[in-house]
C-alpha cells in the first residue's frame, strides 16, 4: 500500500536548472527537476495549488556577494599594484648597482634603497 505523505515545507526555493531546494522537516533537501522523483511530484502539486517558490538568493544576498566580489577585485588590485611597486623598486636597485663603480657606491645604493 502506497501512503501519500503530506507535503508542508516551510521553504522552497527554486534553483538554477530547475530544481528546488527544499525545507522539509527540519532538513534541507535538493530536488532535481526530475518527473519521476516523488518530492518534484509533489511541488508540482504544491505549485499547481498556488504556492510560488521563493527566489534562489534573495536581493539581499545577491547585494552581499556583489559588495564581497568587489572586495575580493579590490584587494586582488592592492596586492597586484603593490607588486609591481616591489618589483620597480627591485629593478632600479639592480641598475644602480650594477651602474655603481665601487664598493662604497654599492653601499650607498642598499641604504638608499632600505629607506625607500
Amino acid at each position: 500500500m502506497d501512503e501519500q505523505v503530506e507535503f508542508k515545507p516551510s521553504r522552497v526555493k527554486l534553483q538554477e536548472g530547475g530544481g528546488y531546494a527544499v525545507d522539509l522537516d527540519g532538513q534541507t533537501i535538493w530536488v532535481p527537476p526530475d518527473p519521476r522523483n516523488r518530492h518534484y511530484q509533489q511541488i508540482q502539486q504544491w505549485l499547481a495549488a498556488g504556492n510560488i517558490p521563493e527566489p534562489e538568493f534573495t536581493k539581499e544576498e545577491l547585494a552581499a556577494r556583489e559588495a564581497a566580489e568587489l572586495e575580493a577585485s579590490k584587494a586582488a588590485k592592492i596586492a597586484e599594484l603593490r607588486q609591481a611597486k616591489l618589483d620597480a623598486l627591485i629593478a632600479s636597485e639592480k641598475a644602480a648597482v650594477e651602474a655603481a663603480q665601487t664598493k662604497e657606491e654599492i653601499e650607498a645604493v642598499k641604504l638608499a634603497a632600505q629607506k625607500v
